[in-house]
């Protein structure tokens, strides 16, 4: 059995509907004899119990009127994440548990984790082969106080593996399922999902790429790689459990920034991140780009994806990743030798796994460039490379390639909030650009003034020139990398 507390939420409503719908099989909660009708007749799962919640009330009710006495007691400061999420996995090895068995399980867990007194419900669900359970609860007791969380998890796994003798279950993965999650994978070949410019099959001929990586953090012998295909609003498997496996793939990837994970996404799976200031967003793209679903935020797919990005972003020392980088531009300055033109230089590139995506600005000015490679499964700012966007400006400018407007380019207005419609058609946007506009306009005139209309000299003019000529590309080409 697997039992893991996920990260905190601070959203009640998207928790609890995604369990109630997955427990009634309809959009929205019910009440009442609709209600257990709807449990009755459902087939993905059902409401098990249903703890400190007074008759007339409801559970979110409940844990919402927690929150205001929270913030009442407190004075002003108020818990963001008052959601408790606990969810189990009894393993095939297990002997088996009735429904009665877990809920006593449950009981007792959340007693001794501090949670006896609280609001808390459970659901098992029942859409996919293994039945599994979740617990939603508050994290604020009758008191008004928050319960204390410290090495929670930890605790459970301690309190579990003590109670698996009582119930018989063992707290861990079964041995055959270990053997496969550090299965070692093939060092001559990766396979990829296929794509758009890559071989049949998705094969990446890796003879190119450098000697076994010592990092075993990103070694691919050391824990199952996932591999996932991209987006399908088709595709039987439903769309949060798509965004579910997509996000744990590209947690497998070395990044740095949240830009880089939104890149990505899109670009390895068709799917649009925004974030938002309750978190992140997922929407689907079609082959053109556009969206064609309806966008979910983090709490609603079930994943606390903001907070576990930042977490992955501040612990990846990229520059540390020498061979990685080695390859990656081993590989692209042969492409460039050999390229005839932008599309295929960047074709050639998709071939081995990577991606080059450029940035620009609204002037069309390229000042920035990120590298995907899909074989290393690493994200590239240019700066951390020596392929950076000069270099990238340097090599269009001498082969005389025209990048096409759409094509690996994403125009960048403000930081994780760019795209093309807005840039368009947003007036915000455009207020912007001609306030932008006329305070560069107000810089090269000042420049103009000190160091052309200066008197001086023929050699001493010339020189102001060159100056003047090197602020206002500074002004107009800014680097943002």
């Amino acid at each position: 059995m697997i039992v893991k507390i996920q990260p905190p939420c601070g959203k009640i409503s998207p928790t609890i509907a995604y369990n109630e719908r997955k427990a009634t099989g309809k959009e929205g909660v019910h009440e009442g004899e609709d209600l257990v009708e709807d449990i009755l007749n459902n087939e993905k799962g059902h409401i098990v119990a249903t703890r400190n919640v007074p008759d007339g009330s409801d559970l979110e009710e409940e844990i919402d009127r927690l929150r205001i006495k929270n913030m009442k007691q407190i004075r002003g400061r108020k818990l963001n994440n008052y959601i408790f999420h606990m969810s189990i996995n009894p393993g095939e090895d297990d002997a088996p548990m009735t429904e009665s068995e877990l809920v006593s399980f449950v009981d007792e867990l959340m007693e001794r984790l501090g949670y006896s007194d609280v609001p808390y419900r459970i659901y098992k669900h029942t859409d996919i082969e293994r039945a599994h359970y979740h617990v939603v609860a508050s994290r604020i007791g009758q008191d008004g106080k928050k319960i204390p969380d410290s090495f929670e998890n930890r605790n459970a796994m301690s309190i579990s593996t003590e109670l698996g003798k009582k119930y018989g279950f063992v707290i861990g993965r079964p041995e055959n399922e270990k053997e496969a999650v550090f299965e070692t994978l093939d060092t001559e070949t990766h396979n990829l999902a296929p794509d758009e410019g890559t071989p049949q099959g998705g094969q990446i001929n890796m003879q190119d790429e450098p000697e076994e990586r010592k990092d075993t953090k990103f070694q691919p012998g050391g824990y199952k790689k996932l591999s996932y295909p991209p987006f399908d609003i088709n595709s039987s498997v439903p769309v949060v459990k798509q965004y579910c496996n997509m996000h744990a793939e590209t947690m497998q990837w070395a990044f740095t920034t949240i830009q880089q994970y939104k890149e990505i996404m899109r670009n390895r799976f068709n799917v649009e991140v925004e974030v938002t200031d309750h978190g992140i967003t997922y929407a689907g793209l079609d082959a053109e780009g556009h969206r064609n679903t309806t966008p979910l935020d983090q709490a609603t797919v079930g994943i606390d994806s903001l907070s576990e990005i930042e977490r992955k972003c501040t612990s990846v020392n990229i520059k540390k990743h020498i061979r990685q980088k080695e390859r990656l531009e081993t590989v692209v300055l042969a492409a460039s030798e050999e390229a005839k033109s932008w599309k295929d230089f960047s074709g050639r590139l998709k071939k081995k796994g990577i991606n080059v995506i450029l940035h620009k600005n609204v002037n069309d000015n390229i000042f920035g460039v990120t590298w995907l490679d899909r074989a290393t499964r690493h994200a590239w700012k240019g700066s951390d490379t020596r392929i950076d966007s000069t270099w990238i400006k340097t090599l269009i400018n001498e082969k005389g390639w025209h990048v096409e407007a759409k094509e690996n380019a994403r125009p960048v207005t403000g930081k994780g909030k760019s795209t093309t419609k807005r840039l368009t058609h947003s007036g915000a946007a455009l207020k912007n650009r001609d306030n932008r506009e006329s305070r560069i306009q107000d810089s090269i005139n000042k420049i103009r003034s000190a160091y052309v209309n200066t008197p001086g000299n023929s050699t001493q003019d010339n020189q102001k020139d060159d100056i003047y000529e090197d602020e206002t590309e500074k002004i107009m080409n800014p680097k943002i990398i």
